[in-house]
């Protein structure tokens, strides 16, 4: 027997279990011949038309090609209706798609249980602080007024924001402008500002300033930071200044209608390696309006129809 199931049974399936794998002429091999991708596809194959009650993923998704990892995540996806399944993972994008629950664990211990986008999150945060990230108190500054930056229509950072980072710069308030619309609504196809407020308590030599799009799950949508972009490199940020950084956005992207969050973070050093000084999670909530349809995520815009009759 194998996994339980007779050898009438999995003859009943070998067809099925052969054409998941996808492995070609190997399939009729011994399993002591296979490489380790080709051995991880049949055992996957396997697991999954054997229609057993909890279904165990380690990393399953980490080989094969696009195409195989695809079909797997849709089998899984289609498991997940009407079975259980635990997933074993460092994809976190794969985690907040997937699951109901995340357990994240540490040196063989439990160090959060929770709803899969804030362990993500926390999961992030002790990426970069350590131990720190379940210690350290949330320090919120309030200005007392000095400077001059035009603070009209700026979301101002409050203790109730998830954030992180060692503070020696801190982000005081941000602002996304679409189609005359502040903080609320992003408009297809309309330019888009995404502007940064930030306040220096120490030089900055390397300053790196990005945002991230986030769906209602926590999957990052898109992103981008000054390091990426071409001209985006920006000079050392002096002690006791303060800054304005915007991203001005051309044309927003075509968004299915839904709504969703943005992200900020100052940063200092180099994409690689960076100590993250002030990162603020989901601190506006906003709609996006497409001006088409989509049941994807998004889609382009401005795509034409071609349509010729051809003769026989």
């Amino acid at each position: 027997a194998v996994m339980g199931l007779s050898r009438n049974e999995i003859d009943r399936r070998y067809e099925d279990i052969a054409k998941f794998a996808d492995i070609g002429q190997f399939i009729e091999q011994p399993v002591k011949f296979y490489s380790s991708g080709m051995y991880l596809r049949l055992a996957f194959a396997t697991a999954v038309h054997v229609s057993p009650d909890i279904l165990i993923i380690d990393e399953a998704l980490a080989v094969g090609d696009a195409r195989f990892q695809q079909k797997c995540l849709a089998r899984i996806k289609e498991f997940c209706r009407h079975g259980t399944v635990l997933f074993v993972t460092h994809s976190s994008d794969v985690l907040t798609e997937l699951c109901a629950r995340a357990l994240w664990i540490e040196n063989g211990r439990v160090q959060m249980d929770g709803e899969p986008k804030a362990v993500v999150e926390k999961y992030l945060e002790f990426m970069y602080e350590g131990q720190n990230a379940f210690s350290r108190k949330i320090e919120v500054e309030v200005d007392q007024g000095g400077g001059s930056a035009d603070r009209s229509g700026f979301v101002a950072v409050n203790g109730k924001i998830r954030q992180f980072g060692n503070r020696k710069a801190l982000i005081e308030g941000v602002r996304i402008v679409s189609a005359n619309k502040t903080n609320s609504i992003a408009h297809t196809g309309q330019p888009c500002e995404i502007s940064v407020l930030i306040r220096c308590r120490e030089e900055i030599q390397q300053p790196i300033v990005g945002f991230i799009v986030k769906d209602r799950l926590g999957r990052e949508i898109m992103a981008d930071n000054t390091a990426y972009i071409s001209d985006g490199d920006l000079p050392p940020f002096k002690a006791h200044k303060r800054y304005l950084v915007s991203f001005s956005i051309g044309a927003w992207p075509n968004l299915r209608e839904d709504d969703y969050s943005l992200s900020v973070a100052i940063a200092d050093g180099f994409v690689d390696e960076h100590e993250q000084c002030h990162f603020l999670h989901d601190i506006i909530i906003f709609k996006s309006i497409p001006i088409r349809n989509t049941h994807t995520i998004l889609c382009v815009p401005d795509t034409k129809i071609g349509y010729r009759e051809l003769a026989n």
